[in-house]
């Protein structure tokens, strides 16, 4: 079974035709057959999709058809500005982290729940998604 790590900050993902840089939220394990029948372990970038959905998976063909590239640019990486209360309609402005109880906002472009500090919430989001701890 191939394996999800959360992603550090500063990777990013794209293309020579978009100057657009994708956040790389997270990788997976895989294995990539290539042409001379060897198999190469390699990890793929999962980056956000639209408000509401999960984040896309790039599968390694995307990068030899689409010239996908993974750039490392940590300099680019800013801390999340404080959301305006109402960003989130029908929602609290604040909820308690599951795991370590800091106040989390959910931040609709990564379609998850961020510290609302700024300080690192990899451990919990990692937490929560392996289901160790219940959610609200």
């Amino acid at each position: 079974m191939s394996e999800i790590i959360p992603a550090a900050p500063g990777w990013y993902v794209r293309t020579p035709d978009d100057p657009t840089l994708e956040p790389v939220l997270a990788w997976q394990t895989a294995v990539q057959h290539t042409r001379d029948g060897s198999d190469t372990g390699v990890l793929l970038p999962y980056i956000p999709n639209s408000a509401g959905r999960a984040p896309s998976l790039i599968p390694a063909e995307s990068f030899e058809r689409s010239q996908w590239e993974v750039v490392y640019l940590p300099e680019t990486d800013k801390p999340l500005p404080k959301p305006p209360a109402d960003i989130n309609p029908g929602l609290p402005a604040t909820v308690p982290c599951p795991v370590c109880k800091a106040d989390v906002v959910y931040v609709r472009c990564l379609d998850r729940y961020v510290h609302e500090d700024g300080s690192d919430n990899r451990k919990c989001w990692l937490a929560v998604s392996r289901g160790e701890v219940r959610t609200w």
